[in-house]
């Protein structure tokens, strides 16, 4: 592993255990065991680790993608960043990319009949993957969407499609 990869890896860390405001050049320095400033010889600025540190979380979730066990820290950590690029325009336009392509391959694995858009069902999945987090008992994820999409409803289904 490079010394930038390993830097990369303990800057997820400290994300993944303090959410983006305790993500720091000189935490993830400590956390990397590498010299002050080691960080900053990477990744210049606050905006440019934050951005990598996004897209490695994105990237790491691709990789994980579809169906596979999911490691709870990256779970949380890819939940925060959601969370967080809601209010920060930096980091939901790090994670637009990684979100289109993680549509693109939930769209190519479905094997469903559905009556809802990816997006929609994307959707649904990342809120039960949220109550999975916080549950005491772990939630059928195929269960909880059929009720989901069984459920009456006044609106009409959405067609299948790939969007951002």
């Amino acid at each position: 592993m490079s010394r930038r990869e390993e830097v990369l890896d303990a800057a997820v860390a400290v994300f993944s255990t303090g959410g983006p405001h305790a993500l720091t050049h000189r935490r993830v320095d400590n956390r990397a065991n590498v010299p002050a400033g080691t960080t900053s010889n990477f990744f210049r600025t606050r905006a440019h680790l934050v951005q990598a540190v996004a897209r490695e979380i994105g990237a790491r979730r691709l990789r994980e993608l579809p169906g596979q066990t999911r490691d709870r820290n990256l779970s949380l950590s890819w939940l925060e960043l959601v969370i967080a690029a809601e209010r920060d325009p930096m980091l939901h336009d790090a994670i637009a990319p990684v979100r289109t392509e993680m549509l693109a391959v939930l769209d190519r694995a479905r094997t469903d009949d559905l009556p809802l858009s990816t997006p929609v069902l994307a959707a649904l999945l990342t809120g039960v993957e949220l109550v999975q987090n916080i549950s005491p008992e772990p939630i059928d994820t195929l269960t909880a969407v059929t009720v989901l999409v069984g459920t009456p409803s006044s609106s009409p289904p959405c067609e299948r499609q790939v969007d951002s």
